[in-house]
């Protein structure tokens, strides 16, 4: 279980790294911490429940949630963070915004 959890703080930190590279690094850090931590713990909980997961930056997904639960949330991300990503207990996979694949990761 413990690779497990680093795997989705490893996802977590992905989209944590791609909303500093929007904000050119100027977001709070504790903020960002709070994030990260928080899209962990959903992230396991819900590949616990449903043994799979789509992120991105829609209503009511986890992205959402814990941009929102860290107050990081503004129309700048909505405009660029256009990114999805899918995983599976053996796979995670990352599209851009046309859908195309962008790179994934067997696990």
């Amino acid at each position: 279980m413990e690779n497990i959890n680093n795997i989705y703080g490893a996802v977590a930190e992905w989209w944590t790294d791609k909303i500093r590279e929007i904000y050119n690094n100027k977001v709070n850090e504790n903020d960002m911490r709070v994030f990260k931590n928080y899209l962990t713990n959903l992230i396991d909980d819900n590949i616990s429940l449903n043994g799979c997961l789509t992120i991105s930056l829609t209503p009511h997904n986890i992205l959402t949630k814990s941009l929102i639960h860290a107050n990081i949330f503004s129309n700048v991300l909505f405009k660029a963070l256009k990114d999805e990503m899918k995983i599976t207990p053996h796979l995670i996979s990352l599209y851009n915004e046309d859908g195309y694949l962008q790179w994934y990761l067997s696990i």
